[in-house]
C-alpha cells in the first residue's frame, strides 16, 4: 500500500517483471503493458504517472502478456477542507465599487468598463497606460486597496481563481497583477509582483510568472472568446506552485518564494506594473481561497461553472439494502444530510461516519422509497 499526497507531485508508476532467469526488469512503457486505476476519482494516470485527484483508496493495475499485478493507493489529505477568504462575482450593475461577498477588501472600477449582471466588460481592446504610466480615460481596470493585505495576508497554502473570457488582442495582457510597481501607483515597469497572463510575449502562452526572479510556469494560451477557468496554488509548506487551465493541471514548479516578499500597494485586475496593452476580456467570477486547491477539487469546480462554489463530493455503492456513502476525511465540517424530495426538508443522517483510508464511510439501510443525500455545513 502506498500513500500520496494530493496537494504534492504526480506519483510515477513502475511496472517490474520476475522472469526464470532475471528479476526487476523494468516493463513499464513496453507496448505489451498495461497499466490502470479502478477508481479513477480518486486518481488517474497522466503521462506514466499516478495523479491524485480526490482523498480515498483505489487500486493501480498493470498487466504484462498475460500476468497481472496490483498495487493498493491511498489518497490521504491531511490539509483542512479549503475555504473562500474572497470572493468577487462581478455582478454589480452601476457604481465604482466592486463588491467582496466573502471578505472584507472591496475593489473600486475604473473606467468605462460594461456591467452586464453576472460579468464585468473590460473597454474593447482596452489601451494601455500613457507615457506616465497612468491607464487612459478610456482604459479599464480594478484596483484593490493597498495595506489591506489581499495577497500578502493569505495564508502559506492559498489558491486565486479566476473566470475570465480574453477577447485577444496584444500579448503581455494581465489579468491580474498583486504586489507593487518601481513606483507605487506608476505602469512604467519593474517592481516585484505576482501576474498571470492570457498570452504572453516571451512564448505566446498562459502564463504564471514571480517577478522578479522567481518562478515562472506557462502553458497552452486561453482562446480568445471562450470562458476560461484559470487556478493557480501557492503552497508554501510544500515549496509548490501549481497552474490549473480549465480544470486541468497544466504545470508545476517549485517555489520558494512567500506572500509576505510582495509589497502590498498595487493590486490590479486588467492592469500591470508595465505600460503592456491592459487586460482585453470580461471577468465573470474571482475567489481567493483558504488552501491550495488539489486537482479534484479544482475539477470539481470547474464542471459547476463560475456562479456555482461546490464542496467535496459523495461517493455512493449499494449492496443489497446497504448504502454505504463516502466523501472526504479533510471535510469534517461537513455533515450528512438526507430528503426524499429535493425540495422537502432536509435531516440529518443518524448515526456517525468512520474514518478509513482519508475517507468518511457511512452505511445506510435503504427502504425502497426513493431518497436524496447531499453533505451540508
Amino acid at each position: 500500500t502506498t500513500n500520496v499526497d494530493p496537494h504534492g507531485l504526480s506519483v510515477p508508476v513502475q511496472v517490474l517483471a520476475n522472469f526464470a532467469n532475471v528479476s526487476g526488469v523494468d516493463v513499464t512503457t513496453l507496448a505489451q503493458t498495461a497499466i490502470s486505476v479502478d477508481d479513477t476519482s480518486i486518481g488517474t494516470l497522466t503521462g506514466g504517472n499516478f495523479m491524485p485527484l480526490n482523498a480515498g483508496s483505489t487500486i493501480v493495475r498493470a498487466k504484462y502478456a498475460n500476468i497481472s499485478g496490483s498495487l493498493a493507493v491511498n489518497v490521504v489529505d491531511t490539509n483542512s477542507w479549503p475555504t473562500l477568504l474572497h470572493r468577487y462575482t462581478f455582478n454589480e450593475t452601476s457604481g465604482t465599487t466592486l463588491n467582496d461577498s466573502v471578505g472584507t477588501i472591496n475593489g473600486t472600477i475604473n473606467g468605462p468598463v460594461t456591467f452586464t449582471g453576472n460579468t464585468l466588460l473590460m473597454p474593447s481592446g482596452n489601451p494601455p497606460p500613457n507615457g506616465s504610466g497612468q491607464p487612459t480615460a478610456a482604459s479599464g481596470w480594478v484596483n484593490f486597496p493597498a495595506g489591506q493585505g489581499i495577497v500578502t495576508g493569505l495564508p502559506n497554502e492559498a489558491s486565486i481563481e479566476t473566470w475570465v473570457t480574453w477577447a485577444g488582442g496584444s500579448v503581455w495582457q494581465e489579468m491580474w497583477d498583486f504586489g507593487s510597481a518601481n513606483t507605487p501607483g506608476v505602469s512604467t515597469g519593474g517592481g516585484n509582483y505576482i501576474m498571470v497572463s492570457p498570452h504572453d510575449g516571451a512564448a505566446g502562452q498562459l502564463r504564471l510568472e514571480w517577478f522578479p526572479n522567481g518562478p515562472v510556469i506557462t502553458a497552452t494560451p486561453l482562446t480568445p472568446g471562450v470562458l476560461s477557468q484559470i487556478v493557480i496554488t501557492h503552497d508554501q509548506d510544500r515549496q509548490l506552485d501549481k497552474l490549473y487551465l480549465n480544470g486541468v493541471l497544466v504545470g508545476s514548479t517549485a517555489n520558494t518564494k512567500l506572500w509576505s516578499s510582495l509589497s502590498d500597494t498595487d493590486n490590479w485586475l486588467a492592469r500591470d506594473q508595465w505600460p503592456d496593452a491592459m487586460f482585453n476580456g470580461s471577468y465573470a467570477d474571482m475567489r481567493f481561497w483558504n488552501g491550495a486547491l488539489t486537482a479534484g477539487q479544482v475539477a470539481a469546480l470547474y464542471s459547476a461553472g463560475p456562479s456555482t462554489v461546490v464542496g467535496p463530493g459523495l461517493q455512493f455503492s449499494r449492496t443489497g439494502n446497504q448504502l454505504t456513502l463516502k466523501w472526504a476525511g479533510n471535510a469534517g465540517s461537513y455533515t450528512l444530510y438526507s430528503a426524499t424530495s429535493l425540495t422537502g426538508t432536509w435531516t440529518p443522517v443518524g448515526g456517525s461516519p468512520t474514518l478509513s483510508n482519508g475517507q468518511y464511510v457511512q452505511t445506510v439501510t435503504t427502504t425502497g422509497a426513493a431518497t436524496f443525500y447531499r453533505l451540508k455545513q
